[in-house]
């Protein structure tokens, strides 16, 4: 498992070596990491784009941040690649409460960072558009990690 800096360096090495290699419009760079709160984590991150999900016995839960993609109609996807959103039940209805009118009839997001626990540790999934990748700062990307090491940290 990774930690702190080490994760990071981890991370950017991972993305160097996929973008070379792939021609899909994103890359995912996934490690394991120990076990975190993924709702604390959520409430110290300053991202206004936030996704949490979990299952009824809270077994499975997933909590995201930021925006690598949006989509707003339904259409084939990159495998292992996890949107989080909905549909509009009646997208021809007149009476629409004004604030649902921004999200259309359909929106899905893909987050710029993904935790997963499912077991004893936490699946980290970062999503990357290669659209993107000039004006791409992974070390400004990864400072959104900082909150997941606050009491892990160690001494570069």
């Amino acid at each position: 498992m990774h930690h702190g800096i080490e994760l990071k360096t981890f991370l950017l090495e991972q993305l160097q070596k996929q973008r070379k290699k792939t021609d899909q419009p994103f890359i995912q760079v996934r490690t394991v990491i120990d076990q975190q709160n993924l709702l604390e984590w959520l409430n110290s991150q300053n991202d206004p784009v936030q996704f949490y999900w979990s299952d009824r016995e809270r077994k499975v839960e997933i909590a995201g941040i930021g925006q690598t993609d949006c989509l707003t109609s339904i259409q084939p996807l990159q495998p292992e690649t996890r949107y989080f959103g909905g549909l509009c039940f009646n997208s021809n209805s007149k009476n629409t409460d004004p604030d649902w009118t921004e999200f259309g009839p359909a929106r899905f997001i893909l987050p710029r960072f993904e935790l997963q626990n499912n077991g004893p540790s936490t699946l980290l999934t970062w999503n990357i558009a290669l659209k993107n990748l000039r004006r791409f700062d992974p070390h400004k990307e990864l400072s959104a990690l900082d909150t997941l090491f606050i009491n892990q940290r160690h001494p570069v």
